[in-house]
C-alpha cells in the first residue's frame, strides 16, 4: 500500500481554480478507460452491498451504513493498486484493507454524518416522523415529492464537501479520521473552488437520481474515478507539473 504523501500545498504553492474541475475530469476519464466494464462493476458493488443489507429488518438502514464503508475501502484499494502495479488484486487488496480496520471504522462514521445531515434535512422540508422513515427504511412512511426528495439527496453533498479527500488520505494514506479532516480543512481553504465546484455537480447529479435512477450508472465510477484522480492531482503530483 502506497507510504504516507505529502500534499500539494507546500508553502509557496498557489491556489488551484474551479477550472481545474476539468482537469479532474479529463483524468477520471482516462482511469474509467482503464478498465471500463470492472471499474463500472466495482463502483456498483458499494450500492449493491448496501441494498442487500438494507433487506434486514428494523435496522437495515443504519446497518448498511456501517458496513458499506468497508465494502467501499476495498475498491478504492483495488483501483488504486490497478493504476499503480497494473492488477485489481482483489485478495491482496482485501489483506491491505483489513490492516486498514481504524480507518474503515473512521470511513463509517463520516458516512454515518452524511445520512445524518440527510435525515436532519427530511425533518426540516417533511416532519420528524418523515425523517424517522427514512432513518428506518420506511418508503411507504416517507411521503416526500420528487422536489423534497432531489433536496434530501443533495444535500449529502454538504458534508461530503467537509469530506473531500478524508476517504482516500484515510485508507490509502493511513490518516485517522480526525487529521484527516482538519487536513481536508485546511486545504478547503487553499483549493476551495475546485472542490466547491465539483460538490455541486455531484448534488445536482444526486437530486437527478429522484428522476432518472440511471444517472447511477454514471455518477458512481465518476464519483470514484474523478475523486481519485483528484486526489492523485493534489497529494501526488510530479513536481512542477
Amino acid at each position: 500500500m502506497a507510504g504516507m504523501r505529502r500534499g500539494m500545498f507546500d508553502s509557496g504553492q498557489e491556489e488551484l481554480r474551479w477550472t481545474r474541475v476539468g482537469a479532474w475530469c479529463a483524468a477520471g476519464w482516462r482511469i474509467y478507460r482503464e478498465a471500463p466494464v470492472r471499474i463500472l462493476l466495482l463502483a456498483l458493488s458499494p450500492i449493491v452491498f448496501e441494498a442487500l443489507v438494507q433487506l434486514t429488518p428494523w435496522a437495515g438502514i443504519v446497518l448498511s451504513k456501517l458496513l458499506t464503508p468497508a465494502v467501499s475501502a476495498w475498491v478504492l484499494v483495488m483501483l488504486d493498486c490497478k493504476l499503480r502495479h497494473h492488477g485489481f488484486s482483489p485478495g491482496k487488496t482485501g489483506r491491505q484493507t483489513v490492516l486498514r480496520w481504524r480507518q474503515v471504522g473512521g470511513l463509517a462514521l463520516a458516512s454515518l454524518l452524511v445520512f445524518s445531515v440527510q435525515v436532519a434535512t427530511a425533518a426540516l422540508i417533511g416532519s420528524p416522523a418523515q425523517a424517522g422513515a427514512l432513518a428506518a427504511g420506511d418508503i411507504a412512511g416517507i411521503g416526500f415529492s420528487q422536489v423534497e426528495l432531489a433536496g434530501v439527496l443533495a444535500s449529502g453533498a454538504v458534508p461530503m464537501l467537509f469530506l473531500f479527500f478524508v476517504g482516500p488520505r484515510m485508507i490509502l494514506d493511513g490518516l485517522r479520521l480526525w487529521p484527516a479532516v482538519v487536513e481536508n480543512a485546511r486545504l478547503l481553504k487553499r483549493c476551495w473552488q475546485p472542490m466547491v465546484f465539483y460538490s455541486l455537480l455531484m448534488a445536482l447529479m444526486l437530486a437527478g437520481l429522484t428522476w432518472m435512477p440511471l444517472l447511477l450508472l454514471v455518477f458512481l465510477p465518476a464519483g470514484l474515478c474523478i475523486g481519485y484522480a483528484a486526489y492523485r492531482d493534489v497529494f501526488d503530483r510530479v513536481p512542477g507539473a
